[in-house]
């Protein structure tokens, strides 16, 4: 699952946007991770600490 010390497949440029799968988990430590898509068909999660939702 999405943590910290996960292997870092992707990077994301700050104030882009990118569409937001309706899925989230919780790594060990209680951190919110929100799962993205940041390339057509490319998945990943980011910390909910660098993110905000926009509707």
């Amino acid at each position: 699952g999405p943590s910290t010390s996960a292997t870092e497949t992707a990077q994301i440029k700050p104030g882009e946007m990118y569409p937001y799968l309706d899925e989230e988990k919780l790594d060990t430590s209680g951190g919110k991770w929100l799962k993205i898509e940041y390339k057509k068909d490319e998945e990943g999660w980011v910390s909910g600490v660098y993110v905000d939702l926009v509707k």
